[in-house]
């Protein structure tokens, strides 16, 4: 690929022209269409991260099952195999086209580096060694008005035995977990789910994915039947595009494996291939050679074998065909999935926690609420962080609730100079933003116990705030007093930020216009932290445009500390490589850290504060002044209290010629029922009022 990106994408675009009626490397979904077949086709086809559809004002959300999930992208080399000869010469064709408008010329060199697994100069060698082309320019494959066949031929063949193939498990896969969420999500009985992936690789890598698993109907009126999911790459078909399946349709074999139309089931078929070709315009039958439509019958037959086998035994009569949906029945109460027993009593576990909407109710709280009752519809025992991290935050959403759910404290903030340390909580950042945004500052005003100018939040106290994701350095940045000397206010959670802590800093960076600087260990964790407080994510969307800083630590810090092992496991790899790309680790990084890592933990105290005052420094945070208005306003709020100090100095001098006030007999009484009345009152603050 070239380096410029306009030419890189016309790179991706002339390859696609090239391969003709390719669908791989591109999603041949509009949003726009998604209507014209169910949506919940497209939740079971489109990758598992998850899909948004907005139609007319109506938004039909699918959660993503793995944020991790990744595909063969149009940015990935393609490698030779993929290519047939007249292939080949059509994106020849379309290069020299371009390269005539742009009067330029690439040679044979250029066009080979392209290609998967070519990139590397002794490759390009052999290939060009191989044809008699080095040097040559790509015309040179032109013989008068047409192509020389029999020079395109042997470069492809030598291309193709320098190349590097494709896994067909590196195309994308669906994956087991996103099917059975989606099955589970659509009532299936999940005992009757079956699943089976088949890679195949028969000049071109392919992917077969089948799922099966039995749906009863709630309504017995519903008679709506079988729901088939079918697609190619992603994209699910508007009608079931496999009507050749060896001598036989899709629908018929699945009538064989009593899987028929009317039958109270869901059946997914998916194939992902590098060139797929249909016999008509619309794409709705696919034509596939004999090793992948037999792949298919197999797959559909091993994931029905089950149900066809028990299926099959009760239509010897009807009574014991009646017992067998009985029975069927019967097991699929304790296997009701968990999200459809926490929507069925969410409302009555929230108006029971918070008194019928009265008063705040912990996340914590509704799940109590709400757990005797799931667990015993689903047999199974309820996972707290599942029910409030995942089960409530969807039903909120999904259903627009202004419920007054609150979440428990998970770290601090910390203003420098005034000592208020705000509890990273929805009840404690609510409060804090509450005041910041009704506060206001009169010139003349003044607070005997307050020396400082006051003020609450950002305006006029700190310059920047300092994310960091441990909260057992406070201690020593107080030692140091590390936010005093830079104005810096100092937030410290144990982990991923909670979503009342991006709440704070999307409202506080922005209204003043101040960085957030994120200091994290370097490991897959710590990327992962920064990059939350930079995108949006399932619970939470920014509503603000701030400046994030990844202060790091990154792989240039790292020189001389101690490091440990990474604790990834091998399977776990290929979903940390692509959760680090995710979250802006760069390639020399990843490779470290898929390994390695390194905490913060490992500076000694004094490079560590001598690590953060440089990257402070280096990112610009310094001392605030306020402007000349606010100077003056605080000079005169100074004056106003040095003058009533002195007032009261002469006040406390000849306070003995002040007779004391003789206190009511009825003081206590008195003091009780301005208690009972109020009982929010301190018993000095009405001895006060009384002595006014």
């Amino acid at each position: 690929m070239h380096s410029d990106s306009s030419q890189g994408r016309a790179s991706i675009g002339l390859r696609l022209a090239a391969w003709g009626g390719l669908v791989f490397l591109h999603f041949p979904i509009l949003i726009i269409f998604l209507y014209a077949f169910n949506t919940e086709d497209a939740a079971f086809s489109f990758p598992p991260r998850g899909l948004t559809l907005k139609w007319f004002g109506e938004v039909t959300a699918f959660t993503p099952s793995d944020t991790a999930w990744s595909k063969w992208l149009p940015s990935n080399p393609s490698p030779p195999d993929w290519y047939e000869v007249e292939h080949l010469e059509r994106l020849i064709s379309a290069y020299l086209s371009a390269d005539r408008q742009k009067d330029a010329e690439r040679t044979v060199r250029d066009f080979v580096a392209e290609f998967r697994g070519l990139s590397a100069t002794a490759k390009q060698s052999a290939v060009l060694e191989a044809t008699g082309l080095a040097r040559a320019p790509l015309s040179r494959l032109i013989d008068g008005n047409d192509f020389d066949k029999p020079l395109v031929t042997k470069l492809l063949a030598a291309m193709k035995d320098a190349g590097k193939a494709v896994k067909p498990e590196a195309l994308g896969i669906i994956g087991e977990a996103h099917l059975r969420q989606r099955f589970d999500d659509a009532g299936c009985e999940m005992e009757t789910f079956q699943y089976r992936k088949l890679p195949l690789a028969d000049g071109l890598p392919t992917v077969i994915e089948v799922a099966f698993g039995w749906c009863p109907k709630d309504d017995p009126e519903d008679d709506s039947g079988r729901l088939l999911v079918s697609g190619v790459n992603w994209s699910p078909g508007i009608r079931n595009a496999f009507h050749d399946l060896n001598g036989q349709s899709l629908d018929g074999l699945l009538a064989n494996q009593w899987a028929h139309e009317e039958e109270e089931a869901v059946v997914f078929v998916h194939v992902s291939r590098p060139r797929i070709q249909y016999t008509d315009l619309g794409k709705s039958k696919v034509v596939l050679p004999q090793p992948v439509t037999q792949g298919i019958v197999d797959a559909i037959t091993s994931v029905t074998k089950k149900w066809a086998k028990e299926r099959s035994a009760p239509e010897r009569n009807q009574a014991a065909a009646s017992k067998f949906r009985e029975k069927m029945l019967r097991k699929q109460n304790p296997t009701k999935t968990q999200k459809g027993a926490a929507w069925d009593v969410m409302e009555a576990a929230y108006l029971k926690a918070s008194d019928n909407n009265r008063l705040p109710a912990l996340a914590r709280q509704i799940m109590y609420a709400a757990r005797p009752h799931i667990q015993e519809v689903t047999g199974k025992p309820l996972d707290d962080a599942y029910f409030t991290q995942a089960l409530l935050p969807d039903y909120v959403e999904a259903h627009r609730c202004d419920w007054n759910v609150v979440y428990d404290a998970r770290g601090r903030l910390h203003e420098p100079h005034t000592g208020r340390e705000v509890p990273l909580g929805t009840i404690g950042i609510r409060h804090y933003l509450d005041k910041v945004a009704g506060h206001s500052v009169k010139p003349a005003s003044f607070d005997i116990r307050e020396a400082l100018y006051p003020t609450h939040g950002a305006k006029h106290r700190y310059g920047a705030i300092m994310f960091i994701e441990k909260e057992g350095f406070m201690p020593l940045f107080e030692a140091v007093k590390l936010a005093e000397r830079y104005d810096l206010a100092i937030m410290s959670t144990k982990g991923t930020s909670v979503v009342a802590a991006r709440q704070l800093v999307d409202t506080i960076c922005a209204d003043r216009n101040i960085p957030l600087l994120v200091v994290h260990d370097f490991d897959k964790s710590g990327f992962m932290i920064a990059g939350t407080l930079r995108r949006k994510t399932r619970r939470f969307t920014w509503q603000n445009k701030i400046n994030v800083i990844d202060v790091g630590m990154r792989m240039g810090d790292i020189a001389g500390l101690p490091d440990e092992a990474s604790g990834i496991k091998p399977k776990e790899m290929r979903s940390a490589r692509l959760n680090l790309v995710e979250n802006g680790a760069t390639p020399e990084e990843i490779e470290f850290l898929l390994n390695r890592r390194v905490e913060l933990n490992a500076f000694t105290s004094d490079a560590f504060v001598d690590w953060i005052e440089r990257k402070l420094a280096e990112h610009g945070v310094k001392k605030v002044i306020p402007d000349d208005a606010t100077l003056a306003a605080a000079f005169a709020r100074a004056d106003e209290q040095r003058a009533i100090q002195a007032l009261i100095y002469e006040a406390l001098k000849s306070r003995r010629e002040i007779p004391m006030a003789r206190a009511p007999v009825d003081l206590r009484a008195v003091i009780e029922k301005a208690l009972n009345d109020d009982p929010t009152q301190t018993w000095d603050s009405v001895v006060a009022r009384i002595a006014a």
